[in-house]
């Protein structure tokens, strides 16, 4: 997730509402509070103060006065107010693990009593600054858990403005998780309270989050959609208010931008060209660096829509320059590095595009794998805290059985109480070595499992859900008809080959990698072996059918030959849960110069970018370490929808 979005979203929503202050006012304030008395009127005042200063460098000063005045004098709502304006700055100005330890630290403070005394608006203000701060650092699970807290404890209140906000944070921390689905659900859910609301900042900050994502997705019709409504917006809050036009100056010239790299991917020209002048006349007006990207951007779209590849190469690099300056995230350098790649491909310089293309891909992969691997540790961490707090309750309740006890000995004798003393310490030490004990023990099996567990996906559980869901309904309806059962019945059977699927491919991967795979190893040909998986496939998937080229008569191999039937068979046919079209053509050419033996499979779907999900991505990881224990090379071209297998010289039982 893109922190400095965010954050300046943030700033607008509250930046609107407040007139322009100088720092003579701010002094004039401050100048009050010094000769007045300690009471509800000074602090009043000192939060005034705080409200003005929230966004600069002294706002944490005037917040903790403010904190420690109201602890003084026993006032709640007080203490709250300046909880919530220090939890802000925090999150402003803190680029650290310190900031987000602040953060909660100060939550757990804000959220209690706004909760007691009903102070719904500094609850949910301190409930998505905690969310934003967990999204920032990455730990999206604990994220997620506190908006669905949020969401939970507005929709009991009927709070519109609190469950808009949950659920837009939610989006975010699916979105920093890469969970593509749920972030668009979760949007358009924000999107959809927060346009019935009374609140339009929220509206427009919601809208512009949405924006991004449907930018980032290559949503372009409907990113023209939702601009339109911010422009709507910003004209209601200009014509409420003339001076919020250069307020809003940044805003304009990002959906701007937006709309010239929407219609210049859409093939535009024309309209992309006014939206250039707009964008323009715009970024003359603009005050923050971090839109230099989207303005860069904008015009390294337009130029490649026009063809001019040398001043779009120049806006890309621009744009990576800001990104590199600013400090931004592996998503922008990823982003740009593929459109790179997408510039050198258009001009069909294809031996500049690849590296990029491999380059993103690898850093993707790596970045989906942190994450993953992130989001592990995090479950570990929740799971952990939870028993620890159970332990902690246990121990508490145990050393209040043993105070009891204490108390009564004391009452009876002191050489009685000495010794229960002394047994209880003792106690207490054995079970404290125990639990280290069995810490220790728990983190080792964990750690085991850590590999295993890595490679689960979300994914596992939508067929699991749906297994379980139906099933209740075929058990439990007894109002189904006979075709509605006929129908449970499919989705039940499709969902469990489907978790079988993942399942059995999670445990291959999982052998191949720790090499454990066991293989029945005999000599065959290998040509042989793809006439035969070519015409399984053509019996089993007849809407698949397989133009075989075979310039290589025998090729004899050692190999597990049921592993490679496997290997063949997705490469023509897909994954089980693979959809194919009512008819499509799969070309198998396989040719030889004597020392290696090449498989080339144009159209094949497992290597078709639109039908990439979570099980093509597991069967290419098996194919891949299948071939290449039979010392083969395993490569896919998703642009060309090619997948390239190569065996090297004729191979001889070890």
């Amino acid at each position: 997730m893109k922190r400095h979005l965010t954050l300046l979203l943030a700033l607008v929503a509250l930046c609107l509402p407040l007139h322009a202050q100088n720092q003579s006012e701010i002094d004039s304030i401050y100048s009050q509070i010094a000769s007045m008395p300690r009471g509800r009127e000074r602090l009043a005042l000192l939060a005034e103060l705080v409200q003005l200063t929230q966004q600069m460098s002294q706002g944490i000063t005037y917040s903790r006065q403010l904190y420690t005045e109201a602890v003084q004098q026993q006032n709640d709502t007080m203490i709250v107010t300046a909880a919530t304006y220090i939890s802000s700055n925090h999150y402003s100005f803190s680029d650290n693990e310190n900031g987000l330890d602040s953060i909660r630290h100060w939550s757990s403070i804000g959220l209690p009593l706004a909760k007691k005394h009903q102070l719904w608006k500094y609850y949910f203000e301190l409930k998505k600054i905690l969310t934003n701060a967990y999204i920032f650092t990455n730990s999206f699970e604990f994220a997620l858990e506190e908006a669905r807290d949020m969401a939970k404890e507005a929709e009991r209140l009927g709070n519109e403005s609190g469950l808009s906000q949950a659920y837009l944070c939610m989006g975010m921390a699916y979105q920093g998780s890469k969970r593509w689905k749920e972030v668009r659900e979760m949007y358009l859910k924000a999107y959809e309270i927060s346009s019935k609301s009374n609140n339009p900042y929220l509206n427009l900050n919601v809208l512009l989050q949405l924006i991004d994502y449907l930018y980032y997705t290559n949503h372009f019709p409907e990113v023209l959609i939702y601009t339109q409504k911010v422009h709507d917006l910003i004209n209601q809050f200009v014509k409420a208010n003339p001076n919020y036009e250069s307020l809003l100056g940044n805003t304009r010239m990002l959906i701007e931008a937006y709309n010239m790299s929407s219609y210049a991917r859409m093939g535009e020209l024309k309209k992309a060209k006014e939206s250039l002048l707009q964008v323009q006349k715009y970024h003359r007006m603009m005050t923050v660096n971090t839109y230099d990207k989207y303005y860069f951007e904008a015009f390294c779209d337009y130029y490649l829509a026009m063809k001019q590849f040398d001043q779009a190469i120049a806006y890309n690099d621009s744009a990576q320059k800001v990104i590199e300056e600013n400090g931004m995230q592996a998503d922008d350098l990823i982003f740009h590095l593929q459109r790179l790649g997408d510039i050198y491909y258009t001009m069909g310089d294809y031996d500049k595009a690849l590296p990029l293309y491999r380059q993103s891909k690898q850093l993707r992969d790596s970045l989906n794998q942190a994450i993953s691997d992130l989001q592990m540790v995090e479950i570990k961490e929740m799971f952990a805290m939870d028993r620890l707090e159970l332990e902690e309750a246990e121990a508490q309740q145990r050393v209040r059985w043993a105070v009891v006890g204490i108390v009564l000995l004391i009452i009876l004798l002191i050489y009685l109480l000495w010794r229960r003393n002394n047994h209880l310490n003792k106690e207490l030490r054995m079970h404290t070595e125990c639990t280290a004990r069995a810490v220790r023990t728990t983190q080792r099996a964990s750690e085991q499992k850590r590999r295993f567990l890595a490679t689960m996906s979300h994914a596992i559980r939508v067929p699991l859900h749906s297994v379980v869901g139906f099933s209740q309904l075929l058990s439990s309806e007894e109002t189904l008809t006979d075709e509605e059962r006929l129908e449970y019945g499919e989705i039940v059977r499709f969902n469990t080959e489907q978790l079988m699927f993942l399942v059995n491919s999670v445990l291959d991967l999982s052998r191949l990698e720790a090499n454990m795979t066991k293989w029945q190893i005999v000599e065959y040909d290998l040509v042989q072996l793809i006439r035969d998986a070519a015409g399984s496939v053509t019996m089993n998937t007849p809407q698949v059918s397989v133009d075989l080229d075979l310039q290589c008569d025998s090729w004899p191999i050692y190999a597990d030959t049921g592993r490679l039937m496997q290997v063949f068979t997705s490469l023509l046919a897909g994954t089980v849960t693979t959809t194919h079209p009512e008819h499509e053509t799969v070309k198998a050419t396989l040719l030889s110069d004597g020392q290696t033996l090449m498989l080339m499979v144009e159209g094949s779907p497992l290597a078709d970018a639109n039908r990439e999900n979570q099980e093509s991505a597991l069967r290419h990881s098996i194919n891949r370490l299948t071939v290449e224990y039979f010392h083969g090379s395993y490569e896919v071209d998703f642009h060309r929808q090619l997948i390239t297998v190569i065996f090297k010289k004729r191979q001889t039982r070890s």
